[in-house]
Order: C-alpha cells, then sequence, then structure tokens
C-alpha cells in the first residue's frame, strides 16, 4: 500500500518448504511475519515498525497471506487471505484429502502516525481490528486492494478450495463511515481473477494480470493455471 509518499508492507511468509512431514511443518506459524516495513521514497530506505508495543499481540493482526491491503485517509486497511496451514493441506495433502480452504473475512486497520516511521519506540503504531464495517465483502484470498481518493478499493480474489474458480466483484470501502458498499462499474469489465495487480496514478485506478483458476490434471493437485487476459484495465 502507498501513503504519503511511503510504501507500506505487512505480512505474508517467510518461506515455503515442502517435507515429508509437512502436517507439522504447516502447523508452525513462526514461518509467518507479522512485520510492518516502511519505504520512504525521498530517502530510499527501509524500516521496520513495532506495531505490539501497545499491547502486545492484541495490536498485530493473525499472521496471514494472500490478504489484501490499501491506504486511504493516512489509514492502512488490510482484509482477508489465510494461514499457512490452509495452503499446506491444500497443495500438498496426499490425495484422497478432504480439503477445505478456509478463507478469512476479518478487517484490521491502522491509522499512520506522523513522523519517522524508523524512530525508536515506534509510537502510535498500533492495529486494530474493525468488525463493525458494514457490508464487508465475503471471506477471501489473493484478491486485489488498492486506496483511491478517500477509498479503499476491492476487487476479485478466490473463495474456492483448490483455486478452481474466481471472483469479479468489486467493493469500496470509506474510511470515513467505515461502510463498504459494492461498486456497479460500467464499460469494459475485467472478468473474475486473482492473484492481479492493482494500482493508482493520477485519479485512475489500474488493473492488470492475475488467474482465472487452477486446473487440475489429476488427484494429487498438479495441474496449471489458467491466466487471465493481460489488457490493462482502468477505472476513473
Amino acid at each position: 500500500a502507498e501513503w504519503g509518499g511511503r510504501v507500506y508492507v505487512w505480512g505474508g511468509y517467510r518461506e515455503l518448504v515442502t517435507t515429508p512431514d509437512y502436517p507439522k511443518w504447516a502447523a508452525d506459524e513462526e514461518h509467518l511475519t507479522t512485520e510492518l516495513q516502511v519505504f520512504t521514497a525521498a530517502t530510499g530506505r527501509w524500516a521496520a515498525v513495532n506495531t505490539t508495543f501497545l499491547g502486545g499481540a492484541g495490536c498485530t493482526p493473525p499472521g496471514r497471506f494472500h490478504h489484501g491491503m490499501g491506504a486511504a485517509g493516512g489509514r492502512l486497511v488490510v482484509f482477508g487471505g489465510y494461514n499457512l496451514q490452509d495452503i499446506f493441506a491444500l497443495r500438498f495433502g496426499p490425495r484422497g484429502d478432504q480439503l477445505k480452504t478456509d478463507f478469512r473475512g476479518d478487517q484490521w486497520e491502522l491509522d499512520i502516525p506522523p513522523g519517522d516511521p524508523g524512530g525508536s519506540g515506534g509510537g502510535g503504531w498500533c492495529w486494530r481490528p474493525s468488525p463493525n464495517a458494514t457490508g464487508r465483502p465475503s471471506p477471501r484470498g489473493a484478491h486485489g486492494m488498492q486506496g483511491l481518493g478517500g477509498l479503499v478499493y476491492l476487487f476479485g480474489g478466490t473463495d474456492s478450495s483448490g483455486y478452481t474458480a474466481s471472483l469479479s466483484d468489486f467493493h469500496a470501502y470509506n474510511v470515513s463511515d467505515g461502510r463498504w458498499s459494492e461498486v456497479r462499474a460500467g464499460g469494459n469489465l475485467p472478468s473474475g481473477r486473482y492473484g492481479h495487480a492493482m494500482a493508482a496514478a493520477g485519479g485512475l485506478l489500474y488493473l492488470f494480470g492475475g488467474f482465472e483458476r487452477f486446473v487440475a490434471s489429476d488427484g494429487n493437485h498438479n495441474g496449471r493455471y489458467a491466466y487471465a487476459d493481460t489488457r490493462v484495465r482502468v477505472y476513473d
């Protein structure tokens, strides 16, 4: 996410390693990171921000990846994603597993404080859950999020076990009143997709790439991804 000349990165996994004892490893969430990293364009420097000093784990969202994050009105918004155990059961489970991916539908917000994010103490950097945000999109992962004006936009993603289907819904979150609304856009609409990129520039919202679905070729979840079209879509 970008705000005020800075780029913000939160969450994800540090490494993905397959081993014969993957079920034990998959339950070990220490491989997920909950760090918040900030890049300041003016100085060309990254800084790690301490977001837990105000109350321990309560100041940091649960670890996850393939979540979405956008910024608007001086606030970071994280929505959805899934955890490490989900993805291991999905991709590396033995033949015959009953797979079910638990996509998250929770939302977290952080008001970006003034000052140097690399300063000592990290004062004011505390996430808070927003369970009362109205009209939230359905739980999902690998969706795109991007802030523009006072809104954070969300497009697509997947809520399908096995990545076999993609979503094409389009939502906007107003950080001022805590309300989500579905955007009824016109024109040449993007097809459903996940793993795509979204960006904003010059008052326009751009969307590119992604996958439409995963096509399994056998019962062991081998196969290929069907790519979405590669035309750049613009929303104004």
